[in-house]
This record gives structure tokens, sequence and C-alpha cells, in this order.
């Protein structure tokens, strides 16, 4: 039997759910027969607002039931729901109006539901949209209203009693992390979207007794697809975190799996940083990993040496090597790409295809085979393939990939094509699996071997230097290859370390560090390095001023902004 996105609506009873984190060790069950009335509710509340089908609805920083209640709600309604991060996701205030005045202009959303917090933000940005520009796509410009998710439902009843509304083409439009160009949303179809969900279940194995521990926010691919929706897709219970709830609790996240009911989750790099970390080994005691089937690690570059690391942490009380399954993935892929098969064990591979003992290169982590269903390809610069264990761009095919960008054209490193994708990534296949290098926007090349920023982060990072107060940006600058790296108030002794590390990196590379105050380093609401936008302001001189120091490279200059 086919099962679709909204079958758990249908098929929805009491035992099972989603267990919210509320304050201290509490957690609110919320079986999925409750959820489904609520988001029936929430459907009458976006008819009786006017919503029409096909109709774009921004998500802004909502979570608990209330996010699921108003997506699902969104999509019986015959609308389209848009995850879109709070305030809180930005250091400033600007840079968020901006971001959000970006995807108000992109997909003409006619109404916002906003988190209480946040709902004066949204309603300053959306009313700096000039009404008075042209249509895109055959929408109008206007300004979107802005509900808090209380007024949407105030005046529907407690049944909330719909006629049924057919669905539209698109189950959602998600936006880009921003990292290397504007953000941008990608409209998911139906069809990706289950295809995919349907590839996860699979190379998972995922069961309805595996109940699933999350704590990435439902703006994020991997917290919303590969949280939220394969969980309800797969009929299991889950444990839900806040991202706020996980920093400044990351023990109850693991408590899940060591003291709770969950065997899967999904994790970015940063978070397994922050629980190597934070937690301490003597913490742990009592806990019980045995069961923790898998735990997938994506969204950004995967540092082998943390996973060493946190296996290391865990492994005392019963977590194993194999439930790390680090994976590839995008959102103009709907999410999954590739993923290490649970029980295999992950294995690296050095850049540029190099064996994993040599002494040249970085260690790369496989990202695993690709999904069944999915295609991936290394392309040369002339769209040939590339022999294996060749550097190239990664072009993926497949029945989850969406089709175009959602609103106004701009530039971007990764392309639709009439056959696939075209991701702007730079990989490797080795044995049929997958390794990233990074984005071939963020390179440059040095000896002949092309060199990503976040391979020099990683050699930072292990190092000793505070991963979240460095980044790397390459380019060429009046001609000249250029590497770049700001450190967000990074003690001095620590930046005249980094600078033979570097060096041994960049070559006869210029280089130039730059000493900056903390919230210089611009960065996606996922947190990664928004790269090209650094670039560009350091080419145009608004990165403060660049000083000559006194040691230099043979062939090289160093220079520091003070």
């Amino acid at each position: 039997m086919r099962r679709g996105l909204l079958h758990w609506l249908d098929e929805a009873d009491d035992r099972r759910g989603i267990r919210f984190a509320e304050a201290g060790e509490t957690w609110d069950f919320w079986s999925h027969a409750r959820l489904a009335r609520l988001s029936r509710r929430a459907a009458c509340g976006f008819v009786q607002s006017g919503v029409r089908g096909s109709d774009v609805l921004l998500l802004v920083g909502c979570d608990g039931p209330e996010f699921v209640a108003a997506f699902f709600g969104a999509l019986l309604a015959g609308a389209i729901p848009a995850p879109v991060a709070s305030p809180l996701a930005f250091q400033q205030a600007e840079p968020y109006r901006q971001h959000l005045q970006t995807i108000i202009g992109a997909v003409r959303p006619t109404l916002a539901i906003a988190q209480e917090t946040a709902i004066e933000e949204v309603r300053k940005a959306a009313g700096s949209i000039d009404d008075a520009e042209p249509s895109v796509a055959g929408k109008a410009r206007q300004t979107p209203r802005v509900l808090s998710f209380a007024e949407l439902v105030s005046a529907t009843d407690e049944d909330g009693s719909l006629r049924a509304r057919s669905l539209g083409e698109l189950a959602l439009v998600q936006f880009t992390s921003g990292s290397c160009s504007q953000v941008k949303g990608v409209g998911v179809t139906f069809a990706a979207l289950e295809a995919n969900l349907a590839m996860i279940r699979r190379w998972l194995c995922w069961r309805t007794e595996d109940a699933f521990a999350n704590w990435l926010p439902f703006y994020h691919d991997m917290g919303l697809i590969g949280g939220l929706l394969c969980s309800l897709f797969v009929g299991c219970d889950l444990w839900l975190m806040r991202p706020d709830q996980f920093v400044r609790q990351p023990l109850r996240y693991l408590r899940c799996f060591g003291a709770g009911e969950a065997r899967l989750s999904v994790i970015a790099n940063f978070g397994l940083d922050l629980l190597v970390r934070r937690v301490r080994p003597s913490v742990l005691d009592g806990l019980d990993f045995s069961n923790w089937r898998a735990l997938v690690v994506g969204a950004e570059r995967i540092d082998p040496a943390l996973l060493e690391r946190y296996h290391a942490l865990l492994a005392p009380h019963g977590f194993r090597r194999e439930a790390l399954l680090p994976a590839y993935g995008l959102a103009e892929a709907t999410l999954a790409v590739s993923g290490v098969r649970p029980g295999t064990g992950w294995r690296t591979a050095r850049s540029g295809g190099a064996p994993a003992d040599a002494a040249e290169g970085l260690a790369i982590v496989s990202c695993g085979p690709p999904l069944e269903g999915v295609r991936v390809s290394i392309l040369g610069e002339d769209g040939a393939p590339r022999p294996e264990g060749a550097v190239g761009e990664i072009f993926l095919a497949g029945p989850s990939l969406a089709t175009a960008y959602q609103g106004e054209d701009g530039p971007s490193f990764t392309t639709f094509t009439a056959d696939g994708l075209r991701t702007g990534d730079a990989g490797f296949m080795i044995g049929g699996e997958l390794f990233v290098l990074g984005r071939l926007g963020d390179s440059m090349k040095v000896r002949g071997r092309t060199i990503f920023g976040e391979h020099i982060e990683m050699a930072l990072a292990a190092a000793g230097l505070p991963v979240h107060r460095i980044a790397v940006i390459l380019g060429s600058d009046r001609g000249e290859q250029t590497a770049v790296t700001l450190f967000e108030a990074v003690r001095p002794e620590l930046i005249t370390m980094a600078e033979a590390i570097l060096r041994l990196h960049v070559g006869d590379a210029r280089l130039v560090l730059l000493d900056v105050a903390r919230g210089t380093i611009l960065r996606t609401s996922s947190g990664k390095p928004r790269r090209r936008a650094m670039w560009r302001a350091f080419a145009e001189g608004r990165i403060g001023s660049v000083v000559p120091v006194d040691r230099r490279g043979e062939n090289a200059t160093l220079e520091r902004v003070k």
C-alpha cells in the first residue's frame, strides 16, 4: 500500500506521538490523533483567513505542536507551507530583516504564521516590500498578513470540520542555506518529497518501533524532513527538543537514547562538537546506548577526528562505531542523496582520491553510496564524467530532485538541467561511495591541487582553534590567488600558531589574516559560513583595513588586519 505524506492524519491514534521538551526534564506528549485534530483546526483557520489553493504560507520561528498543525493544516487547505527561521537564529536584526525580505520577495506569501516574539519583526520586513513592483510568475506583489497561531485558530471549532481541498503539485518550499549566494526558495513536489522519505526509510531500515530524537530546527531540511516528516511518514514516536534546549542541555538529548526509547537521530558536525566539548564522561554513568542504531551526520563537512572522539565518549556505554552514518544531501535534492549503510562502518580517503594512508591531503569522510533511486556522477569542467578517484563536480539524477528555484532568478552555484542537478559541490567516488570536498566556488588551486576552505578550517580546529570563531575564504584578488582567514576574538598566540598551519595548506598563495570582532563572520541560519558574501566584503575593503606585518613566506605576502 502506498504510504503518502498525509496518511498519518487519517490513521492517527493515541498510542504513538511526539514528546515535546518542556522546562527542566519534563516532556509534553501529543498523540498523533491529537496533532491530527489540531492540524484540521488549523486548516479551517487558513480557509477562513482567505487562503486559496497553491498560496505560499510562511511559518516563521514556529515550533512545538503549533508548527506541526500549521504545516499540515496548510497542506489540508491546499496551500504550500514554507518554514523560516526566527530572528533568534541571527545575531543581528538587520541581516535577519534582509534575509526575510529576500524570502518574501522570492515566494510572495499571502500569509505568515509567526512565533509571538517574531510578529513585529516579520511585519516590519513584510511591510517594506514595494507593492508597486511588477508581479512574479503571475502572482501579484502584496504584503502578507502576519498572524500568531493562536489568532489563526481562535475562530475555529474544536473539531475543525473541513471540506477536503485538492492538493497542488508542491508540498513545501524550503530555503537554501545561502552559504554561497543569497537564500533561494526550492519548491519540493509531493512526488519528490515522498520519494525521498521512502528512500530514507529503506536506507535506515526504519521501523515503527524505532523511536526518533531530534533537535535540529524545522527551517533546516534535516530537522524538518529528516526528523519530523520522516517520523510521521514511518509512524514512530518522536522525542523533540528545540535547538536552544539542546545547547543548554546536551545531556538531555543523549538521555533520549541512553535512558529513553529513541533509536535513530540526525545531527550536524557542530552538534557533535558541542556534545564532545560539553558532556563529561562521568555524567554518562548508568546510560546504555547499545540500542542506538543510527546517528546520521550531515549538513556540514564531517571531521573524522570528531567522529572518533564522539565514539570514544559513548563507547564505554555501548555505543557502536557503526551507528555513525555520515551522509550527503542538499535542499535542491529534497534532502538525502547518499549515506553510509547501517552496520557497515564509515571510512576515509585522502583528498583527490589518494589512499587513506597517503602523506598528502586531508582525510575525507565517505558519505556512503547513493540512496536507492539516486544516480551520482562526477563531472569535469567540460561536463564529461571523471574516472574513479578523480575530483569533479557532483551531478545528481533521480526522483527526489526539485526542478527549479521559486521566484526571481539570481546567481547560483547549483544548476538545474534537463536531466538532473549540477550541485556546485566538488567530490570524488571510490568503490561506489561518495566523498564530498566542498563548494566549487570556495576553492583555489595550490601546486596543481584544489584546496577548500572547509579543509583548512578542519586543520585549524584539529590544532585547537575554536571552530566557530574562524572562517577561511578563498579566491583571486587583483589577479593573485588569495587565502583570507578571519579570527573572531581569538587569542594572539593561537593566531600565530595558525599561520604555520595555513602556510602548509596555501603554499605560495597570498595569505591574509583578519583579527576581527565577534559577529564579523557572516553565517547562514544553520551556522554555515557565508563565504561568498565575506569574500565580496573583503574585496571591497569592507572588513577592516589591511596592513603588512613583518613575517612573510618565502614567495608570498602575509598580512594582518588590526
